[in-house]
């Protein structure tokens, strides 16, 4: 009855399938699936992108930054005022400077001079006679008669030292003025003028 005991369990051992792989050293194994290693791994699939580096083209060594203040401010900003100037800026006044042509007064222009009316009261349509004295390189002698108001009402260049005044010039009542200036060959004035009066009325 022992032994027949004992080959029953010895039946039932071999049944249960017994491993005979020497390495398996009675574990039980578990079929894993092994992936190609060239295959993606589904985890790490999404790559995140590469940022890409903004690089700034150089500016060529030509080019030099040159700072340009301006000069209107500048000076304004630096310069020490003139109390003067700004007393004409605050009252409004702008100074310019405006070339003038101031002719040159000759010595001899001290030996110009004018003959004295024979009378200074006049009547209307009178034709008085002017004269003056003649000047070295004086080439003509403008004669210029005006009214009270300073408005031309003769003009005529001569070359004779006396001149006539013609009967339409002193048409009105009132004061008239005239004179003469010297002219050289280029036509500027040589002296300052000189000159006389009338007054013209009914006498």
């Amino acid at each position: 009855m022992r032994y027949l005991t004992l080959i029953l369990c010895v039946i039932l051992l071999a049944g249960c399938g017994g491993n005979d792989d020497p390495q398996s050293d009675g574990q039980p194994t578990t079929a894993i699936e092994q992936l190609p290693t060239d295959a993606p791994d589904s985890a790490t699939a999404t790559e995140e992108p590469t940022p890409q580096i903004f690089v700034r083209n150089t500016l060529p060594p030509t080019w030099t930054p040159v700072f340009e203040p301006e000069l209107d401010n500048w000076f304004e900003e630096t310069a020490t005022p003139n109390p003067a100037s700004v007393q004409r800026q605050q009252a409004g006044v702008r100074a310019e400077w405006t070339p003038v042509f101031v002719p040159t007064i000759l010595p001899e222009c001290t030996t110009f001079a004018i003959s004295e009316a024979e009378e200074h009261f006049v009547s209307i349509g009178h034709q008085p006679v002017v004269g003056w004295s003649g000047l070295v390189n004086a080439k003509l002698y403008h004669l210029r008669v005006y009214d009270q108001f300073d408005q031309t009402v003769y003009e005529v260049l001569l070359t004779e030292l006396q001149h006539q005044l013609p009967a339409t010039v002193l048409t009105a009542d009132g004061a008239y003025g005239w004179m003469v200036t010297p002219i050289d060959a280029l036509g500027f004035p040589m002296c300052n003028g000189s000159g006389d009066y009338f007054i013209v009325g009914d006498l």
